[in-house]
């Protein structure tokens, strides 16, 4: 429903094969009220077909997250699961295999609590943490090893490294090293 420029769920529900996601609370639009809403279940990453055709994907994200107080500034709070995920196109020139991670989110805080899979036969890590809002910051890692990518068109190049990017909106630093 849509009164007093607040929007409200009060069951919202979503089910298909692989997917059982609901969601409920209320969301102010124009209005000055808090937000209150939370989001909870399972989502099959083969819904991604759907919108974008060229792209296969699989595996699952489960998720349960809140998110409370000012909507220009909300706290949140959850874990998003990341369970063997997959995707690949021929217009990416590298495909994921095997993705699992988990996301933590605390206040204005997600942290890569755990993220590793399997990218162009060879394997990727991420590590790191983001802050949004004012100020926002962020310092985050990828780990590469033996991932071989399909760039240019005709060549494949075997990557391995490490690079990590810190800073905010205004200033960030990219540092690393990467071999090919």
């Amino acid at each position: 429903t849509y009164q007093n420029q607040i929007a409200t769920i009060e069951d919202g529900e979503v089910k298909g094969s692989g997917t059982d996601f609901s969601i409920k609370g209320s969301i102010p639009v124009k209005s000055a009220a808090p937000l209150n809403v939370a989001a909870n279940g399972t989502v099959d990453l083969s819904i991604i077909q759907g919108f974008v055709p060229d792209v296969r994907s699989s595996g699952r994200i489960d998720l349960n997250v809140s998110a409370r107080g000012d909507l220009s500034h909300p706290s949140m709070q959850g874990q998003i699961h990341i369970v063997n995920a997959t995707a690949s196109s021929e217009d990416i020139p590298v495909g994921l295999e095997g993705i699992n991670g988990l996301l933590q989110i605390s206040g204005n805080r997600i942290e890569i609590a755990q993220f590793s899979g399997a990218a162009g036969g060879g394997t990727v890590a991420a590590r790191g943490f983001m802050t949004y809002g004012e100020p926002s910051n962020f310092n985050l890692g990828l780990d590469l090893k033996s991932v071989r990518l399909r760039y240019p068109q005709g060549v494949r190049s075997i990557l391995s490294g490490n690079l990590a990017v810190n800073g905010n909106e205004g200033s960030s630093e990219l540092t690393g090293r990467v071999l090919i």
